[in-house]
């Protein structure tokens, strides 16, 4: 519920009629009769009610000789949707190194009927404590750069936190990433002593390696 409110008076004569005009965007206009205090006129409404959208209400009043001043509105807008947020770098599931370095987190994000406020990138840190970054808009791209090999090695998730200007939220969308400083394990399988000798009569020899990477 919102309290609208207007200073409303006549200095010659007595005030008739008083009432606040809502347009109700794609819906039917209706008027609301205030509630005077001392010259003050309120009308609490629930604005979550109304069709979605830019809303106005005009403040309509005149005094017993029927002049009327219906001049005076203010435009709101009602806002249930959240922000649209895809993330376009880094693909999901990138492994990073300790030659990584910065690294850009970009998303395109958008707010058809409020307009974007602000977004934050929430890194889970892996087996770190958990941090927020801001992101930076230009031209619809919020983005930022950040030196991923100073995280701590391992499985990592970052998610994107985008607010319009009516608090609704989208923190939904987020990826993962590795973050990996340990070189593969090798370990050769000699199927023959080590410096080995060859000859014209060797034929085919089989070389076999175990490889194993743990991230």
């Amino acid at each position: 519920t919102q309290i609208f409110n207007a200073s409303i008076f006549d200095s010659l004569l007595q005030l008739g009629n008083v009432y606040f005009w809502f347009s109700n965007s794609s819906g039917l206009d209706f008027n609301i009769t205030p509630t005077n205090l001392s010259g003050q006129w309120n009308v609490s409404y629930n604005v979550s009610v109304l069709t979605e959208g830019v809303q106005s209400v005009r403040f309509i009043a005149n005094d017993t000789v029927s002049n009327t001043n219906n001049t005076f509105f203010i435009n709101f807008t009602v806002d249930f949707t959240s922000p649209n947020v895809s993330i376009s770098i880094p693909v999901n599931n990138q492994n990073f190194s300790i030659r990584s370095y910065n690294q850009t987190f970009s998303a395109n994000l958008f707010d058809a009927v409020a307009g974007i406020k602000n977004a934050t990138l929430s890194f889970d840190n892996a087996s770190g404590t958990d941090f927020n970054i801001s992101l930076f808009n230009v031209s619809g791209v919020w983005s930022t750069s950040y030196n991923v090999s100073s995280l701590a090695e391992g499985n990592h998730n970052f998610k994107i936190h985008t607010y319009d200007f009516s608090e609704n939220l989208n923190n939904s969308e987020n990826r993962n990433f590795t973050v990996d400083f340990t070189p593969p394990n090798v370990t050769i399988n000699y199927n023959f002593g080590d410096f080995s000798n060859f000859s014209i009569r060797s034929s085919t020899q089989i070389f076999n390696a175990s490889i194993f990477d743990s991230l």
